[in-house]
């Protein structure tokens, strides 16, 4: 496997990377359906992410990009397969979000991980792919660390 793999085939748009050892280690895709969705708000979008822990025989972390419907139903929009929680894997997660839907969100809602919060920030300075997003927390993960 080469260490960069992107590919959309059919509609189904993925990416895969490999650490230097050749094992895969970070894997993104988008869901069949989900342009479509994150278009309906014309820009003014609302994303949410977070990380699942051990979840898999693998150790890798699952992340969803969620958003919420016209309707107020959640809607999964892609979904990262992360090897680790650090800030360049989040980056990168990120940075094939943008590379696929195209337009940045209005607003991104998170945990408080110190990596994804850097990760967001080194993407919404002044330039960045994201200036000008709006970055919260979740309330739940929040209040889950009080």
């Amino acid at each position: 496997m080469s260490p960069y793999t992107s590919q959309k085939e059919q509609g189904f748009e993925y990416w895969v990377e490999s650490d230097f050892e050749g094992r895969t280690d970070r894997i993104f895709f988008v869901l069949d359906g989900a342009e479509e969705e994150y278009a309906k708000c014309k820009g003014l979008n609302t994303v949410m992410f977070d990380t699942s822990f051990g979840t898999n025989c693998y150790g890798m972390k699952l992340g969803c990009f969620t958003t919420v419907s016209e309707t107020g139903q959640t809607v999964i929009l892609a979904v990262a397969l992360l090897r680790s929680e650090k800030q360049k894997m989040f980056k990168w997660a990120f940075e094939r979000f943008h590379e696929a839907f195209r337009v940045r969100p209005s607003v991104f809602f998170t945990d408080g991980d110190q990596w994804m919060i850097a990760a967001l920030e080194e993407l919404s300075v002044p330039g960045g792919i994201w200036e000008g997003m709006l970055h919260f927390y979740c309330v739940f993960h929040l209040w889950k660390n009080m």
